[in-house]
């Protein structure tokens, strides 16, 4: 796995707003710093977000909605594996 992959994927986790980043100077040039967004702040708040997400995705492509779901309102009832 390359470093430009773990870079682009951390980015697109931004984008979901699943993670927060803010950029600082270092030496070198500019870095991205990430956390975790307040809406998953632990482990478990995490995954139950990106299985909502994931599902509301699914949800989306297969009736051609336009808009997800906030996050929290759905998918209680799914069992998420460790």
């Amino acid at each position: 796995m390359s470093k430009a992959s773990v870079i682009n994927f951390l980015n697109m986790m931004v984008d979901e707003g699943f993670l927060e980043c803010r950029e600082a100077t270092a030496k070198g040039g500019r870095k991205r710093l990430y956390r975790p967004s307040p809406e998953a702040q632990d482990e478990e708040a995490f995954r139950r977000a990106l299985a909502d997400r994931l599902v509301d995705k699914a949800r989306m492509e297969l009736a051609g909605d336009a808009q997800p779901r906030p996050w929290g309102s759905g998918c209680e009832k799914i069992r998420l594996l460790n």
